[in-house]
């Protein structure tokens, strides 16, 4: 449990602070009561000092190891790009406090496995940032479908997509680079497959693999914000069938789209349900991970919460208070990896067609 006693404050030290965890992790952190960042560290003391400053946190530092140390730290966020993500965790486990890693966990399913295996053997407790697990639509909404309210799910429609992102940040290049890992099939299709597995309330450790699919790179060059042209090796579009227990899922996932959403539509022998991301003003914010959800069994309709959070920071303040609660259905290390195995299975199932 994170902390011991689950009514105690959460305090948190957040390593990578000045990117994605600036707009994300650190409002979370900051607006969500019963959490607290006590430190934050980046690589360099300039960004570190500036982060401190506007989140009001006590202490900085420009090395990850020194932050893990800290005795005014209970969780490690790892908030690095993802090829950093191993050795941040190698460098901090020794600390043997929890680590939240965001999603991809590792680059590939073999790095996600030697890092689930790096924290099994240490005795250190891993999660990871699937923040569309905890978000409450899904998870009522999985709920009910897991209890039988539909009867027997005989096929599942999965659609989802994301808006195109040019003139792309010098700082997001690194997606675009296969070998990088956090690409639209990763980041897109990770979170995406996550959220249908809870919506249909299934366990990520059981998540099934794809008996079919076909990963595809359709745009090959991206306009930089500094007008350069940025050369991509990565996928942008893919689908696939996974096999459910008792019917199937057809999945599909895309970059580029103008009007990006996640739809889900479950059906059973004894009725339907649909589940839907409400649209953001900011077009790249319409991802599933990021979104609000809103959903529909047997007639009737599931909203999501009132939240004061900007919509970067909802899902993850969800997820830091499943973690204070000691929530066991919060994602860990061996779900990752499993998630890994399924987008691994979409890339197999294309080299064989």
């Amino acid at each position: 449990m994170v902390p011991e006693n689950s009514n105690e404050e959460l305090r948190v030290g957040v390593i990578g602070a000045s990117g994605w965890a600036n707009v994300s992790h650190l409002p979370a952190l900051a607006g969500t009561e019963g959490l607290r960042v006590t430190a934050v560290s980046t690589s360099r003391e300039e960004s570190a000092r500036e982060v401190a400053e506007r989140w009001n946190v006590p202490a900085w530092h420009t090395g990850a190891a020194e932050l893990a140390k800290r005795e005014d730290v209970d969780l490690i966020t790892v908030s690095v790009k993802a090829p950093l993500h191993r050795s941040v965790i190698e460098e901090v486990v020794a600390a043997g406090k929890p680590v939240l890693v965001e999603w991809p966990m590792g680059t590939s399913a073999a790095e996600a496995a030697l890092l689930a295996e790096l924290f099994e053997s240490s005795g250190t407790p891993g999660f990871v940032g699937l923040q569309a697990t905890v978000h409450p639509v899904l998870v009522e909404l999985g709920r009910r479908v897991a209890a039988g309210e539909l009867g027997t799910v005989v096929s599942v429609v999965f659609r989802s997509s994301r808006a195109n992102n040019e003139p792309l940040p010098s700082s997001w290049a690194y997606t675009l680079r296969a070998e990088n890992g956090a690409g639209m099939l990763e980041i897109l299709g990770g979170h995406g497959i996550s959220a249908l597995l809870t919506a249909l309330g299934i366990d990520l450790a059981n998540a099934p693999l794809p008996i079919g699919g076909l990963v595809k790179q359709v745009k090959h060059e991206f306009l930089g914000e500094d007008g350069t042209t940025i050369h991509s090796t990565s996928p942008d579009t893919a689908a696939g069938v996974l096999e459910l227990e008792s019917g199937v899922a057809s999945l599909s996932f895309v970059t580029g789209d103008t009007a990006p959403s996640t739809e889900i539509t479950i059906v059973g022998t004894a009725g339907r349900a649909y589940a839907k991301t409400l649209t953001a003003p900011d077009l790249r914010l319409n991802q599933p991970q990021m979104a609000e959800w809103t959903a529909e069994i047997a007639g009737e309709r599931i909203d999501s919460p009132e939240s004061h959070l900007p919509l970067t920071a909802r899902n993850l303040s969800r997820l830091y208070e499943a973690l204070r609660r000691g929530d066991p259905a919060v994602p860990r290390a061996a779900d990752a990896v499993a998630l890994h195995r399924v987008l691994d299975g979409l890339r197999a199932a294309t080299s064989r067609a």
